[in-house]
């Protein structure tokens, strides 16, 4: 599978990353992304944004003099990291063509800038499966194009978001089956649904839904 790894600049730890299979990814930093790549080892392949919160002396390391950038002003009509994904997206040249996109620093921070980042999901269909992890979830986006196989824990807790009204929502392995079920915008029926087997799968035929299961352990393992 064709994967690209996008490190955006909210909270992150190198552990946010255990457990996500990578192996091969490309990986692309949104402006401060540059230093959670470097904190968790990994090199970059591109950089996207208008690096103001990137450090001077970061940027300036030999090492990165190499590596392709886009850099787009700070005035402009959309966040660096919906910029990376639409990048992603509709210009492939700069990465290669992706089946599947992991988004990791997408929370913390300011309050605006998580609702922001994760709705992206919302804003548009995708051409590749996403999934945005912190340290407490792994988010996976359910659409028509893209039912979801989720290998869980019993007891594991998945709760279906709905981005906007999702219809046709299909689970197998949950505690709370539905079967052709419609999801509402900011209802709750949703929330904290919980694995019954080792594997989960979510459908929907129209619409789209966020799949978020806890990661394993505590929240607190993860710094």
């Amino acid at each position: 599978m064709r994967r690209a790894l996008v490190i955006a600049g909210g909270d992150f730890h190198p552990a946010v990353l255990d457990g996500i299979a990578l192996a091969g990814a490309r990986v692309v930093c949104v402006d401060r992304g540059l230093e959670h790549a470097l904190a968790a080892s990994l090199a970059p392949d591109l950089l996207v944004g208008d690096l103001d919160s990137v450090p001077p002396d970061v940027m300036a390391r030999p090492a990165f003099a190499a590596v392709p950038r886009l850099v787009f002003p700070a005035d402009k009509d959309a966040s660096d990291l919906e910029l990376a994904l639409a990048t992603l997206a509709d210009d492939p040249t700069h990465v290669g063509p992706l089946d599947e996109v992991v988004v990791a620093g997408v929370s913390g921070g300011r309050t605006d800038h998580l609702l922001f980042n994760w709705l992206l999901p919302a804003s548009r269909a995708w051409p590749f499966r996403l999934r945005l992890v912190d340290a407490f979830v792994e988010a996976c986006v359910v659409t028509p194009a893209y039912p979801l196989t989720l290998t869980t824990t019993p007891g594991q807790i998945v709760s279906l978001l709905p981005l906007g009204q999702a219809r046709g929502v299909v689970t197998d392995g949950l505690h709370y089956a539905l079967s052709g079920a419609t999801l509402e915008l900011g209802a709750t029926f949703g929330l904290s649904n919980a694995a019954v087997a080792s594997r989960v799968t979510v459908s929907v035929t129209d619409g789209i839904v966020l799949a978020i299961a806890t990661r394993a352990g505590e929240p607190g393992d993860l710094p």
